[in-house]
């Protein structure tokens, strides 16, 4: 993840906690396959967010630098996390990336949940999409 990208996220957020006084803003982090990856970093210095959803997610199958590693972020992260996957991913593959980083996650284990669906890399949009506005609601509340 770039600089730049961290600094435009941290800009965003922060404009949306301070624009509006009287009404807190509840922000959730949603992201998908690399920002799947990624977001573990966001999340792990950015303590605003209130919960994730990380889709296609996990750590990187290709080793990264230590300092960068998604899964050295994860332990970091104390929100609640929905972790929604494939379970025949092949790019993020079940056993040896979306576990393991789920299990190294800070969040208590009440907090956090790992939904498996019957795909490989690239979601069906339906249980997608239901899950996280289901989670969403739940940890955020119901858009009116």
């Amino acid at each position: 993840m770039t600089t730049f990208r961290c600094l435009l996220i941290w800009t965003a957020a922060k404009r949306c906690w301070t624009s509006n006084h009287d009404n807190p803003v509840m922000l959730g982090w949603r992201r998908y396959s690399w920002g799947g990856c990624e977001g573990s970093v966001n999340l792990a210095i950015e303590s605003r967010f209130k919960t994730a959803v990380l889709a296609d997610g996990g750590c990187d199958p290709p080793k990264s630098l230590p300092e960068i590693d998604p899964i050295n972020f994860a332990p970091n992260i104390k929100i609640p996390v929905l972790m929604i996957n494939g379970r025949y991913d092949f790019l993020v593959p079940l056993h040896s990336c979306q576990q393991p980083f789920f299990r190294r996650l800070g969040t208590p284990p009440a907090d956090k949940r790992q939904v498996l669906l019957e795909s490989g890399h690239g979601l069906p949009f339906t249980p997608w999409f239901k899950e996280t506005l289901d989670w969403l609601d739940h940890h955020l509340g119901r858009v009116k």
